[in-house]
């Protein structure tokens, strides 16, 4: 009797393994899937925020531009006086471009 139940019992932890590997090969197909469209849209938020990126630090670029030009303005003025020479014009450009930043 104890030797049936035993083999019984065998019998139904192989069968409930083999449900359990069923679940979960059928499973995967569909979970697959849905972490591709998770993938999709996390990827869509990422390229996002580099643009975001490259967009703040394309400002502030931008808004350090005056100060620089400005330097290189007063070092060419520098050399032209000291050359004997007419001081070029500060790039009208600079105000233009930079007027937002």
């Amino acid at each position: 009797m104890q030797a049936v139940q035993a083999e019984q019992a065998a019998v139904d932890a192989a069968e409930r393994a083999e449900r359990q590997a069923r679940a979960t090969l059928d499973a995967y197909d569909q979970e697959a899937a849905a972490r591709e469209a998770e993938a999709k849209e996390l990827a869509e938020g990422a390229a996002r925020y580099r643009q975001y990126l490259a967009d703040k630090a394309a400002f502030h670029r931008l808004r350090s531009m005056p100060t620089h030009m400005q330097g290189l303005y007063r070092g060419a003025v520098d050399a032209a006086a000291e050359l004997g020479e007419d001081a070029p014009a500060f790039p009208a450009w600079v105000d233009e471009l930079c007027k937002d930043a």
